[in-house]
């Protein structure tokens, strides 16, 4: 029985070392393919255009094989005409002959496939593949990031619209919106010290715990202390009083007039031209008040101190005390003694949560009856301080408050101190005592609607950058393709040929690619 040749297998990065130790080929007759390549481009300068040959010249490295079928295909075209002795008469059959037998010498048609073969597995497909990954790898990238751009633009956007829900706008129109809301703050006060009178129980359970057991006029403070810093003194005189002019309050005197200056706000946005003209420009009163610490101040033996409260920007500072007075409303008698002339002007012209340091005072006291409430709580809860039940039973003018009504009032002077604390009440009121701090705020909300075109600006170069890599992929992929394909038909070629040599011996070139 005739045994079955063993098949040889030749690994792919070994060949031309193989085809050389066998000595089926020779080193030196690489030097004879640049002569070679030379002839094929001379011979394509002068070949006819057929369309079977270009169409297998396309997109390839031209070796033995194709020179081969080229001249096949000449032989059934008038190119292929021989004369009477047998030869070609064709010059450009002559030539694509003459390159023939110079592969076929020293078989330097074998080597230089081989080293094209070798070249293509180990670098050119390797290559392309690693291209068309890095392409797939930044179009994936490029998808997360404009994913994450996207879902930060919304969320700057979202923070936008927040941010102006908090202040009361749509945000649609910043500027003119946060200055139409400015003009209800005189209506807010009013609201506020409206409720300010659902703390009376509260105020004056304070006010008769601190006076039994810190003295009869219920204050801390000395006798000749003034009576605006007594115990929720402000507080009291709001609910009694509503929110009064700081000039009432100030001198215990109604107005005869008040005189409260204007100006007028700006509050048309920089890029939005829908604005109607009427309300481009928006009346507001002055706000502020600045107290001014270089005046001198004159002081009699029962005099109460004179502070000037106009905080005009016009400030004259004078040791002239006749003259201080004077600007300020106020007369001054010989014996030092203030008297008013009944006009409210500047800060005392404004309402007492609307002048900045009235509402502090009225801010500080309510903390001050939070924190006692509170304390309150503690000890109601705490049943086993004798020291405290054994007081509170002896304090006959303190009301007996339950926990559940000490409970109530805490929360509603929690919501008072939240409605005049809170970060829209500060936003408003510092806009009425500076217009300036209106352009920071709304360049503040701006700079999230910044963001916002930042990154749908970002997102659309990261499209950009994604549609190049694939179209880039997409051009890339058939020569891949071809080049596999190319490269399977000379590993064929090759191994046939190597078989030939061996007696139709199976040739494996090992290797993937």
């Amino acid at each position: 029985m005739e045994e079955t040749p063993m098949p040889i297998d030749i690994f792919s990065t070994k060949l031309v070392d193989w085809l050389v130790d066998r000595r089926i080929c020779s080193l030196k007759c690489q030097s004879d393919v640049l002569t070679i390549r030379q002839k094929i481009n001379s011979a394509l300068q002068t070949m006819p255009p057929i369309e079977e040959v270009l169409k297998l010249l396309k997109g390839i490295h031209i070796n033995y094989w194709h020179c081969l079928t080229i001249v096949n295909l000449f032989k059934d075209t008038e190119i292929g005409n021989t004369n009477i002795f047998g030869s070609y008469s064709s010059k450009t059959m002559k030539a694509w002959q003459e390159i023939l037998k110079l592969y076929e010498k020293n078989n330097t048609y074998l080597i230089e496939g081989a080293t094209i073969y070798i070249r293509n597995i180990t670098y050119e497909i390797p290559h392309l593949k690693k291209k068309i990954l890095k392409l797939q790898q930044i179009q994936i990238e490029a998808e997360k990031k404009q994913q994450d751009c996207l879902k930060r633009a919304n969320d700057a956007n979202q923070k936008y619209f927040n941010d102006c829900q908090k202040l009361s706008i749509t945000g649609k129109n910043p500027r003119s919106e946060l200055a139409k809301v400015v003009l209800g703050l005189p209506e807010i006060f009013e609201d506020i010290a409206e409720s300010m009178k659902g703390l009376r129980k509260g105020i004056s359970y304070y006010q008769d715990f601190v006076t039994e057991f810190h003295g009869a006029e219920g204050s801390c403070l000395a006798e000749d202390e003034p009576q605006s810093y007594r115990v929720t003194q402000l507080l009291t005189y709001i609910i009694e009083h509503g929110n009064g002019l700081v000039y009432d309050w100030r001198t215990g005197k109604s107005a005869v007039r008040v005189e409260k200056e204007e100006f007028k706000l700006v509050a048309e946005d920089e890029h939005d031209s829908s604005t109607e003209s009427v309300d481009d420009v928006i009346d507001i009163k002055p706000f502020s008040m600045d107290l001014v610490d270089d005046i001198e101040v004159v002081q009699s033996e029962d005099a109460l101190d004179m502070i000037d409260f106009g905080g005009d920007d016009d400030v004259v500072v004078s040791n002239d005390v006749d003259a201080v007075c004077e600007d300020a409303g106020i007369t001054v008698e010989g014996d030092g003694v203030e008297e008013y002339d009944g006009v409210a002007r500047g800060s005392d012209a404004m309402t007492l949560l609307e002048n900045p340091p009235t509402r502090t005072v009225a801010i500080h006291q309510l903390l001050q009856l939070q924190t006692f409430l509170k304390q309150r709580l503690i000890d109601v809860d705490s049943s086993d301080d004798v020291i405290v039940t054994s007081m509170l039973a002896n304090a006959s003018s303190v009301q007996n408050l339950g926990k559940s009504e000490i409970s109530l009032i805490l929360e509603a002077v929690s919501e008072t101190i939240a409605s005049l604390n809170s970060p829209k009440m500060k936003h408003l009121c510092s806009i009425r005592e500076s217009p300036t701090y209106l352009n920071r705020l709304v360049d503040s909300l701006k700079q999230h609607l910044k963001r916002e075109d930042d990154y749908i600006s970002r997102k659309k170069v990261l499209l950009v950058k994604q549609q190049e890599a694939r179209a880039e992929e997409e051009i890339l992929h058939p020569k891949l393709d071809l080049l596999i394909d190319k490269t399977e038909v000379l590993q064929r070629h090759i191994e046939s040929d190597i078989s030939k040599r061996y007696n139709n011996r199976e040739i494996n070139i090992v290797g993937k690619f």
